[in-house]
């Protein structure tokens, strides 16, 4: 941000609380910039995460976005360099610069499975590595949202971020499978550990205390994943 000839950065005291407008003075005449002088301790930060992520949760909100506002300029990026070692930024130096990058030869390997448009294919039709691959999407898609979820205390709003988000990364293209009692098994087994797991429970304690799944269904109030999958491929 610039104030007239000095300059600050996105993590800066207040130049202006200086009685004598020292810092104000040093800045404007060394053409520097004042970023970094706010340390806050490890309990304030933890806070204010949580005040921003639950705020978009609330709000109906991109969760994805609020992290990446919480860690922006912060992140590293990769580059390609031109010659002298510079960071090439604009799309066509970069186009430029990779046609002259020596690529060594290669020739492409037969495969009996690959990856396309997120989905394993497999010359047999099986589509077992694939489930598992649909967990682990699942978990991943979770552990993205638990930081939120774990403090929300409207069920209503909890199942509706974890539908959203872990829903669909755990029955991404199964309008194309084929829906085999194995399979139908297999999704709605890893929906009910992840159930379980959103209101805080283990299917120890609820064996114990001899409750269903339907039970934990009206606790959780999530969508049935039989019925997302049946919806989805008719």
């Amino acid at each position: 941000m610039r104030d007239g000839d000095f300059r600050t950065g996105p993590f800066h005291s207040d130049p202006s609380g200086d009685p004598e407008d020292l810092l104000r003075d040093l800045l404007s005449r060394t053409r520097a910039f004042h970023a970094n002088s706010i340390f806050q301790k490890k309990a304030d930060i933890k806070e204010h995460r949580r005040r921003v992520l639950l705020r978009a949760a609330e709000e109906k909100k991109s969760i994805k976005k609020a992290k990446q506002s919480l860690s922006k300029d912060r992140t590293p990026m990769d580059a390609i360099l031109d010659r002298q070692g510079v960071a090439i930024t604009s799309r066509a130096g970069i186009e430029e610069r990779v046609k002259e990058l020596n690529l060594a030869p290669w020739s492409p390997e037969e495969t009996d499975a690959y990856i396309y448009l997120g989905r394993e294919l497999r010359s047999d039709g099986r589509i077992h590595t694939e489930l598992l691959r649909r967990k682990r999407a699942a978990w991943a898609a979770y552990a993205s949202i638990r930081e939120v979820t774990s403090q929300l205390q409207d069920a209503r709003l909890r199942a509706s971020l974890f539908d959203s988000h872990v829903l669909p990364a755990l029955c991404y293209a199964t309008e194309t499978w084929p829906l085999s009692k194995t399979v139908l098994s297999f999704i709605q087994t890893t929906h009910r550990a992840l159930e379980r797991s959103l209101i805080g429970t283990t299917l120890h304690t609820l064996q114990q205390q001899r409750r269903s799944s339907s039970d934990i269904r009206r606790l959780s109030l999530l969508a049935d994943p039989i019925r997302y999958i049946q919806r989805a491929k008719h």
